[in-house]
């Protein structure tokens, strides 16, 4: 006995050698195409290997799908392990006030570099800061003389003019660009704005008569309220990266 059976119904018409094909095509119930049968083994060995190749690639997805599932997981893994490190390597940065006093005033969240030294860039720092409020480059004037500042001019208690690197304010303002393309060549794209220079003295054996417009001098102690009271402000994020990158070019880090 032949048949027309549904697929999607399982309905099934018993058919003879004289049936006329053109009376029946579709279900009656879904009305979906009818298909031909010589008999139920032919139809079931079908359905069968029909759910074989549906259960096959039912497994073929879910394998595929658990190959992405664990690379993402383990994607997710390595950047967390990453900044796990980066996170403990900050902490284990030790907290407490730098070897030098004039830093102890700074509220916490700060980061002092001790000599900042990148011999490519010729690069030579005494100190540079990082926090909140931005990065500070720090350099320290220990010498004994008088000193007339004038903006761009440093005049000597004898009215000539110093020729000394650190006293050349060209120097300092050279050390801010240096710094600047120096982090943009490691991809830390930091704003000009964020990045401030001082020039601070350990003696008050000077006098300024007109302050430099691309830093600022001033005494060490006056530092740390200068830091504070800054506007520009920069995010944990960028802080960290910052010390991270500049830390292997320092003598040492301290924390606020």
């Amino acid at each position: 006995m032949s048949y027309l059976i549904c697929n999607m119904c399982e309905i099934y018409y018993e058919i003879n050698s004289d049936f006329d094909f053109n009376t029946l095509k579709t279900c009656e119930k879904c009305n979906r195409e009818l298909k031909y049968y010589s008999n139920f083994d032919e139809y079931y060995t079908e359905k069968n290997s029909g759910i074989k190749k549906e259960n096959a690639f039912k497994s073929l997805i879910l394998m595929i799908t658990d190959v992405f599932i664990r690379l993402y997981s383990k994607k997710n893994r390595d950047i967390k392990e990453a900044n796990t490190i980066n996170e403990n390597k900050i902490k284990s940065i030790r907290k407490e006030n730098s070897t030098t006093n004039y830093f102890k005033k700074l509220p916490e969240g700060h980061f002092i570099l001790n000599n900042l030294r990148i011999q490519d860039r010729k690069l030579k720092i005494d100190h540079v800061v990082i926090g909140p409020i931005g990065i500070f480059l720090i350099h320290l004037k220990n010498s004994n003389g008088h000193y007339i500042i004038n903006d761009n001019e440093w005049l000597n208690d004898k009215g000539k003019i110093t020729g000394n690197m650190l006293e050349n304010p060209q120097q300092v303002k050279l050390n801010a660009i240096e710094f600047k393309r120096f982090l943009d060549s490691k991809n830390l794209n930091i704003d000009y704005l964020l990045i401030n220079s001082i020039v601070a003295f350990s003696n008050r054996n000077f006098t300024v008569r007109k302050m430099p417009r691309a830093y600022n001098v001033m005494r060490v102690e006056e530092i740390s309220n200068f830091i504070t009271n800054s506007k520009t402000k920069m995010d944990m994020g960028t802080i960290t990266e910052a010390v991270l990158l500049l830390e292997p070019y320092c003598g040492g880090v301290t924390r606020s």
